[in-house]
């Protein structure tokens, strides 16, 4: 027995028509079938797609992967390649700066040399102007301080200046603390001596002076100077002073 697909009553096996409702069982069990056969076969084909697809996906991802690798070991040559020019580099700039710093080196040596000797040279060259004891003669009316300068050097002297100062241990009241003059020499060529006389008011007691020096190497722009003093002894007997260097200790004390 099977059951009418229609008014699903029973009827025998085989049967074409359904005795209940009179319609026709065949007809449909044959489509029902086929539909089947139709849908399995659809879905084979659904399956075998399907499979395609993933066998497709996996080959596209396997390459894929291949060629990511190739990129991977690419960048990774690229890597070390930089690495070692980087390297390589690294080593070119400290040669570089070795080569920098002894050439640095040399320089400043040839600098420290050539300093040395162009201070050698001006030393043996420049104009030397030595200052010597003052003399003082005595006059009826004044004494007279005569500044002795000489030009010792290689060259001339330019724009010469002395000061010459001189002071008396005790001051009569109302004198002034110093005697001064300024000597405006100009130039002093070699070996050439300059007398510069100064006349003081009479004083029967020593007497100190200051001579100061300045004076200029115009060719090479350089500038000198120098600084002495003087003690003149006066004596009674014979009305002179004798002249001696003073200490600077001392000096300074008396032409504070």
């Amino acid at each position: 027995m099977t059951t009418c697909p229609h008014c699903k009553e029973q009827i025998e096996d085989g049967a074409k028509k359904c005795p209940h409702c009179g319609l026709w069982v065949t007809t449909l069990r044959r489509i029902g079938v086929g539909v089947k056969i139709v849908i399995e076969f659809l879905t084979f084909i659904a399956a075998i797609a399907v499979l395609g697809i993933m066998v497709w996906h996996s080959f596209i991802m396997k390459k894929s992967l291949e060629v990511s690798e190739q990129a991977l070991l690419q960048m990774d040559s690229t890597f070390t390649l930089t690495t070692t020019q980087i390297g390589l580099q690294e080593k070119e700039y400290d040669v570089l700066r070795n080569e920098l710093d002894l050439m640095r080196s040399t320089y400043e040596v040839q600098m420290g040399q050539y300093e040395v000797s162009r201070k050698e040279s001006l030393e043996r060259n420049r104009p030397r102007i030595v200052i010597h004891p003052p003399k003082v003669t005595v006059t009826d009316s004044c004494l007279i301080l005569y500044t002795n300068v000489e030009n010792k050097g290689s060259s001339d002297a330019d724009e010469v200046l002395v000061l010459v100062r001189c002071k008396f241990p005790q001051q009569g009241e109302g004198s002034p603390k110093y005697y001064e003059h300024l000597f405006d020499i100009g130039k002093i060529t070699i070996n050439y001596t300059n007398n510069l006389p100064f006349a003081i008011p009479i004083f029967d007691r020593d007497l100190y002076s200051m001579v100061d020096l300045r004076y200029e190497w115009l060719l090479y722009q350089e500038y000198y100077g120098d600084c002495k003093y003087f003690i003149h002894q006066y004596n009674k007997d014979s009305v002179t002073f004798d002249s001696k260097k003073l200490e600077l200790d001392e000096a300074k004390q008396i032409f504070k």
